[in-house]
């Protein structure tokens, strides 16, 4: 999957990218999202399809239908806290 405009929070040792409309990507770590909140922990334990056959990514990427500026405050409230 291309990736588009890094939105913050990009963190450059996470593991997992998420892609929101308007092609705006979040890297982000599997491990803490899964730990705060249960619909992405759900989420994730459902495998993605892969878009080519090039070789895997370290990354993940899962696509999002969510405004970035939604995801991002969302990524935000879930690292920082509120």
């Amino acid at each position: 999957m291309e990736q588009g405009e890094h939105g913050e929070p990009w963190f450059d040792d996470g593991n997992l990218i998420l892609q929101a409309e308007h092609n705006v990507c979040f890297k982000v770590h599997r491990g803490m999202l899964a730990r705060q909140s249960e619909v992405f922990k759900d989420m994730l334990a459902i495998p993605q399809p892969s878009m080519n056959a090039a070789p895997e990514p370290r990354e993940e990427t899962v696509r999002m239908y969510d405004l970035p500026v939604d995801l991002s405050n969302l990524l935000k409230a879930i690292y920082d806290g509120t």
